[in-house]
């Protein structure tokens, strides 16, 4: 879906993270049910904001709302300024139209205040709009911006000739609905919130999209995630897709230690890089395993783990086929290379015994001949190095300048089954 990519999830993830670190231990796990406004009294419009502020917590703050014209696509603003006892919230005038429209436009401005108050906030404006989104639903205004974030009205009007129907919207939110909806249930799962409770007085078509997001994105709502030995089987999957990734750069190092020329530049270059991804998994890990005794957050961090191994796994599969390309062209090297008369020498241990850290650059010395596990001394990376000597690929090591200028000539100009055919 496109509003909903696991890199967007994780985003929202992370801040909702950010917000449970910072005021969760003050903020209640209850909802603000949505309640009927007289948007043509402003006075009424007063009464629901102060409603809504004291539910955040706001109590001591006087709250001031007008109608006013805003920018384009703009619904409401908020004056902040470091008197915390004031909020002056505008309003466009359309609002009047939609009860429950104008009702998430107040959620939004107060939860604008709210992260002021606590000192959160994004120096990108349009990312500090998506956070302020986010705070709605998860101080407990979810229900205000679900009804209220996308609204429509018809209006039938008899002509000559048919009934002419007129549709008008309403849009508040730098959040998609289903973008919501999700936050929502994400939250609400965190929170072990009853369904019932939760759907309570929503409108039937946020209802019809909870239950599409409850089928398409079950992993993220799973119970099961509240308890600790989840981490443990996503860290076993995490694990052995990385050793599998650190034993094929291992094997693709080795080869490198014997070519020449500008194709080793190319793959030294390949191979840090992905030890460099290696390495941030690793530490990433590290931070979402460390104890956590705070309910909401070990659910957090178990479902991290569970969606870094599906972004991981992603990005791995990606580079296993990279690296089986690598290994399949440097095989095809060494049979082209067959019809070339080039000299050879005998392989030896001691070529391929020096090497660098792919973390630090530090030189270090191989003691055997084999695929060694290998921790340096000087960063602790951890990582896998193939010293087995064997004449395929000790041949590649003597390639010449020359012959390495006809081989890519000779790949340029045939087909892939001539290719072979040749072979």
């Amino acid at each position: 879906m496109r509003y909903l990519n696991e890199n967007i999830i994780y985003d929202f993830i992370e801040k909702i993270t950010l917000l449970e670190k910072k005021v969760g231990n003050k903020t209640t796990h209850k909802i603000l049910d949505p309640f009927p406004v007289n948007t043509q009294d402003i006075i009424d419009v007063q009464k629901a904001a102060r409603i809504i502020a004291d539910f955040v917590g706001l109590k001591f703050t006087t709250i001031v709302v007008v109608y006013a014209k805003q920018k384009e696509n703009s619904s409401g603003s908020i004056r902040l300024d470091k008197n915390h006892e004031e909020v002056f919230i505008e309003i466009s005038e359309n609002a009047k139209n939609f009860p429950s429209s104008l009702l998430a436009i107040i959620a939004h401005e107060i939860s604008h205040k709210y992260l002021q108050i606590n000192e959160l906030s994004f120096s990108n404006n349009y990312e500090n709009e998506i956070f302020t989104d986010l705070t709605t639903v998860y101080l407990g205004l979810g229900k205000l911006s679900l009804n209220g974030c996308y609204n429509f009205k018809k209006k039938e009007e008899n002509k000559i000739g048919g009934v002419e129907i007129t549709t008008t919207t309403f849009e508040t939110g730098y959040l998609k609905r289903i973008q919501f909806v999700f936050i929502y249930k994400f939250i609400c799962s965190i929170r072990k919130i009853d369904k019932g409770f939760y759907e309570y007085v929503l409108n039937q078509d946020v209802i019809t999209e909870l239950k599409e997001i409850e089928k398409d994105y079950n992993m993220f709502f799973d119970y099961n995630l509240h308890f600790e030995n989840n981490k443990n089987k996503i860290l076993t999957l995490l694990e052995k897709k990385i050793n599998k990734s650190k034993k094929n750069l291992s094997n693709i190092q080795k080869t490198i230690n014997y070519l020449k020329n500008g194709i080793v530049k190319q793959l030294e270059v390949y191979v840090e890089n992905s030890h460099k991804k290696i390495l941030n998994y690793e530490n990433e890990l590290s931070t979402l395993t460390s104890g956590n005794t705070n309910p909401s957050l070990k659910y957090i961090n178990n479902l991290k783990l569970l969606l870094k191994y599906r972004i991981i796994n992603r990005e791995i599969y990606t580079t296993d086929i990279n690296e089986n390309i690598v290994i399949a062209d440097l095989d095809l090297l060494w049979n082209v290379s067959k019809s070339f008369q080039n000299p050879l020498l005998k392989p030896s241990f001691e070529l391929v015994q020096y090497i660098n850290c792919p973390n630090c650059k530090m030189k270090l010395k191989i003691k055997s001949s084999k695929l060694e596990k290998i921790s340096c001394p000087h960063c602790n990376y951890k990582f896998l190095f193939n010293t087995i000597i064997d004449f395929k690929n000790f041949i590649l090591l003597y390639f010449s300048n020359f012959f390495l200028k006809r081989y890519c000539n000779f790949r340029k100009k045939l087909p892939f089954k001539e290719k072979l055919n040749k072979l």
